[in-house]
């Protein structure tokens, strides 16, 4: 951590532009997630939107998409499927969560950049850390690797569920 002060300007447009990168990729997995979930709901886009659009982040997306590939009547191993690459995307989320939300700042005497992370989750961290455009360049590839992991899921989801979309749903017990 640099003792030097650190100012706002000056942090190179190959940072903006790796940033912008990453949060457009993440935004486009949480798209196909939501367009998954309106398909498995059966449920026309403008009515899944305003479902899926009060999520935030992938863990309620892919425990509305768990639920309701359960009720369609998929598999048990479907189901697990959709909980591991949940649980995979957890950890890619909290590293672009950090890129999105942290600001950058440049250290005025070395030219490093910096972002500043304050955060909580069950351990309090604030501190400067090191910010290379290619570390974001990085986690844009691993965001892709998981879009295309999700779109073989996907494909397996409508595969299994295809034959049973024309059928009605059974309201499950009500427990009473």
């Amino acid at each position: 951590m640099p003792d030097a002060p650190i100012e706002e300007p000056d942090i190179s447009k190959e940072h903006f532009e790796a940033v912008g990168r990453a949060t457009n990729a993440w935004a486009t997995f949480e798209f196909y997630i939501d367009r998954l979930i309106w398909w498995v709901a059966n449920v026309a886009e403008p009515i899944g939107a305003c479902i899926t659009a009060q999520y935030i982040g992938p863990a309620p997306r892919f425990r509305a998409l768990a639920a309701l590939v359960k009720l369609q009547g998929g598999s048990a191993e479907l189901v697990t499927s959709i909980n591991k690459l949940s649980a995979a995307a957890q950890g890619v989320a909290a590293e672009r969560n950090r890129w999105a939300h942290d600001p950058m700042f440049v250290d005025v005497e070395s030219g490093e950049v910096f972002r500043h992370q304050v955060t909580a989750d069950r351990t309090l961290i604030i501190e400067l850390k090191p910010a290379a455009a290619s570390d974001i360049a990085s986690l844009e590839k691993k965001i892709w690797t998981t879009v295309n992991e999700f779109k073989t899921l996907a494909d397996n989801i409508r595969r299994e569920l295809s034959p049973s979309r024309s059928r009605p749903v059974q309201s499950p017990p009500t427990g009473t």
